[in-house]
């Protein structure tokens, strides 16, 4: 087993990597209740009631259906072989379901179930289940521990670390939301063998992401093997999901709730895919997807502005395609892109910012850029 450390300020959360994990969770709860809660102080022992107790024996996981049904009596069976008194609630599988309705739904369970502070949600699942599990968590009785358990390979290298939660609006992707660390995230890679063709290559986007972003080795790794990548070789999916974990780590330490600018490097693609997810109604896209799109259009958005040159636009879009993955957006008008701009929660004060790319493994902040250098970009990359 592999082990990535979250160090921040008086507090620190481990991302465990290997195979069989998700069977062990109860083993690495009561590792998580021997010491504080993350975020939280540690209580004196037996006291009940706050989130770093060790007296609380009630875990609600939440879930999906397609997910509870491969490792739903899994994870039960394991918490309850350590003594805890694990529940399951499932909400619905997509990503038009990561809504406050759906929260409200998760409340009512919890509220049925009697969990106080003490408790503990665990999130089993991709990238909805996590941000929504862990937005419960940041808000139930003003915030409760919570295990990440990541089920596909995008919430494996990106959603389940670094403590951001939310859920959408039809405004706009995540602009609800709260930081909120979790206590430890349990990566199992055994369960990419169950993933859709489309659904791992999602999540072969976010991996890109971290070599274009921070790592230009990293990157060359990824060219070099796309082969093993497709056909899912274990050695090969370990060794990303560690590196790309190392990353993101690396940012939250340096910038967890994103004041100074440097852990925006982290969206990069995603001023593009988040518009394009909400054109779309979060229905025609995967996440991943999108973000490949997205990247594909930051980058090209970044030649244009004499930021970088042609050759990387072409490595990045050429390691798209051999994984895959789309660089143009299809059945969604430039018009209908640029108004989901408008409302992309990282704009400031109206104005747009993008993840920008100065050579393959480097990026910034950019502040102001001219709209219609982003509307010469959109027209290149809507296809009908």
């Amino acid at each position: 087993m592999e082990t990535v450390r979250v160090n921040l300020p008086g507090r620190q959360y481990p991302i465990l990597i290997g195979r069989g994990l998700i069977s062990r969770a109860g083993e690495f709860l009561a590792d998580v209740q021997a010491g504080p809660a993350a975020g939280y102080p540690q209580r004196p022992e037996g006291t009940r009631g706050y989130p770093g107790c060790r007296t609380g024996s009630r875990v609600v996981v939440v879930t999906n259906p397609t997910v509870s049904r491969l490792y739903g009596e899994e994870i039960l069976a394991g918490l309850g072989a350590r003594g805890f008194a694990p529940f399951l609630v499932e909400i619905p599988d997509g990503e038009e379901y990561k809504t406050l309705e759906s929260v409200a739904r998760v409340y009512e369970e919890l509220f049925a179930r009697q969990l106080d502070r003490g408790s503990t949600l665990v999130a089993l699942g991709g990238g909805v289940v996590g941000d929504l599990t862990g937005f419960v968590a940041a808000t139930f009785m003003r915030g409760i521990r919570y295990l990440q358990v990541p089920t596909t390979l995008l919430a494996q290298v990106d959603s389940s670390v670094g403590g951001k939660t939310g859920v959408n609006h039809p405004r706009g992707k995540n602009l609800i939301g709260a930081f909120h660390q979790p206590a430890a995230v349990i990566t199992d890679v055994e369960v990419l063998r169950s993933l859709s063709p489309e659904e791992f290559r999602s999540g072969l986007a976010e991996v890109v992401k971290y070599g274009a972003i921070a790592d230009p080795d990293f990157f060359a790794f990824l060219e070099s093997s796309a082969v093993a990548i497709r056909v899912r070789d274990e050695g090969t999916l370990v060794r990303i999901v560690k590196r790309c974990c190392e990353i993101k780590a690396s940012y939250v330490e340096q910038d967890e709730r994103e004041e100074s600018g440097l852990r925006a490097h982290l969206n990069f693609g995603h001023t593009f895919a988040h518009a394009l997810e909400t054109a779309t109604s979060y229905c025609a896209y995967r996440h991943g997807e999108a973000v490949a799109v997205g990247m594909a259009c930051a980058a090209r958005l970044s030649a244009l502005l004499n930021l970088c040159g042609n050759q990387e636009v072409e490595r990045l879009s050429a390691l798209l395609k051999s994984l895959e993955l789309p660089v143009n957006m299809r059945g969604v008008t430039p018009g209908a892109i640029a108004e989901a701009l408008v409302y992309d929660k990282k704009a400031v004060e109206g104005t747009l910012r993008f993840i920008l790319m100065k050579t393959i493994g480097q990026v910034f902040l950019a502040d102001s850029v001219p709209f219609p250098e982003v509307r010469k970009i959109l027209k290149w990359a809507c296809i009908a």
